[in-house]
């Protein structure tokens, strides 16, 4: 999914796609990570919801998966 996005004063990004996009938004939301050998899990919100996403050779693009779904689940619980 390679759309990118455009904010109100016109900055394209993609958090998806671009690291510093991912760490921007997870700084944001004060998204905590974890790491284990396979999983990568964020928890987001006031209510503990954990999202596991195994990766196998692209733990970046993992990781900046898991913050957009993390940031995902706080938008549906608003």
């Amino acid at each position: 999914y390679e759309e990118t996005f455009e904010t109100d004063d016109g900055v394209y990004w993609n958090p998806l796609l671009d690291c510093g996009d991912a760490l921007r938004l997870c700084a944001r939301l004060k998204l905590p990570i974890s790491y284990g050998e396979s999983d990568i899990t964020v928890t987001a919100g006031s209510e503990v919801v954990s999202i596991d996403y195994q990766y196998d050779c692209n733990p970046y693009a993992a990781m900046r998966r898991v913050i957009v779904m993390a940031a995902a689940s706080i938008g549906k619980n608003v």
